[in-house]
C-alpha cells in the first residue's frame, strides 16, 4: 500500500472526494433508516420494539455527529492543502500533510466498521419486528 508521503496532493483530493462521496451516502442511509423507524412506530407498539427502536434512533444520531465531524475535518484539511499550494511553490506539500491524512485515513476506515455493524444490527432488528 502507497504510503501517504509518496502520494501527489492530487491523489490525496481525489481520497477526499472518495470519502465525501462515502459519507455523502451514509447520510442518505441514515435518511433512509430513519424513515423506517417512523414507520415502525407509526405502525405498532411494542414496549421491547420501543426499547430498540431508541437505541438506534441514538446510534443513527450519533453516527450523523460523526459523518459531520469527519466531513469538518475533510473540508479543512482540503482548505489547509490550498492555501498551503499558494504559499510554498517547489516545496514538498505531501510530506507536510501526511500524519494528517493517515489519521483522517484511520477514522473513515473505524467509521466503515462502525457504519457497516450498525447497520447489520439494524437489518437484525427489522427482521424482527417488520412484517
Amino acid at each position: 500500500m502507497e504510503t501517504v508521503e509518496k502520494k501527489s496532493v492530487q491523489a490525496l483530493h481525489l481520497e477526499h472526494r472518495t470519502w465525501m462521496n462515502e459519507l455523502q451516502f451514509a447520510e442518505d442511509e441514515l435518511g433512509i433508516y430513519q424513515k423506517r423507524l417512523e414507520a415502525l412506530v407509526a405502525d405498532r407498539y411494542d414496549k421491547e420494539m420501543m426499547v430498540s427502536l431508541e437505541h438506534f434512533q441514538n446510534q443513527f444520531i450519533r453516527q450523523q455527529e460523526v459523518i459531520n465531524d469527519l466531513k469538518h475535518r475533510l473540508r479543512r484539511h482540503e482548505s489547509r492543502i490550498c492555501q498551503l499550494l499558494a504559499q510554498v511553490q517547489g516545496q514538498d506539500v505531501n510530506r507536510i500533510f501526511a500524519a494528517d491524512h493517515g489519521k483522517l485515513r484511520e477514522d473513515m476506515v473505524q467509521f466503515r466498521k462502525i457504519f457497516q455493524e450498525l447497520k447489520q444490527h439494524f437489518y437484525h432488528f427489522l427482521a424482527k419486528w417488520s412484517l
